[in-house]
């Protein structure tokens, strides 16, 4: 709010509040979330090199690596999921940080996840042919066993 003296007063998500505050030492944060979106682009390329990296040089899949952030395994990956998953790759982020990077990855109609398509997206990672057959093969061979396993076979 607008002070008479021209300064402001602040409440702050979290609670805190501060009285009097200088228009000049209030920083404009576009849309509030104190993000630098040039170090979210940063994040998001050092992402898509130790993805890359781990499938170049460990053999995994895309699949695979989205499993790493995938926790509870049900295909979308949540901010908790995507905070806890960049940490165990060194990459420490705010949870100011995670949202921006998440926004970065939403192309789907679920919002507040990430699906694996716009996981490798957003990550811009070429897809061989052989990729996307070996997934498709796995969708098939699991669905099998499942409907096998409901049929009692």
């Amino acid at each position: 709010s607008d002070n008479r003296d021209g300064t402001y007063d602040i409440d702050y998500d979290d609670g805190e509040k501060e009285r009097g505050v200088r228009a000049e030492l209030i920083k404009s944060l576009g849309g509030g979330s104190g993000v630098d979106e040039d170090d979210i682009d940063e994040v998001l390329k050092r992402l898509k090199q130790q993805v890359i990296r781990a499938v170049e040089d460990k053999g995994l899949d895309f699949i695979e690596c989205f499993e790493h952030f995938d926790e509870n395994g049900d295909g979308a990956l949540d901010e908790r999921e995507l905070q806890d998953g960049m940490r165990k790759l060194g990459i420490d982020l705010t949870r100011n940080e995670t949202r921006s990077l998440m926004d970065r990855f939403q192309h789907s109609s679920r919002r507040g996840v990430i699906m694996y398509r716009d996981f490798v997206k957003a990550l811009k990672i070429p897809r061989r042919e052989e990729d996307t057959s070996s997934v498709e093969r796995e969708l098939r061979d699991e669905l099998q066993r499942l409907s096998e396993t409901r049929s009692g076979r």
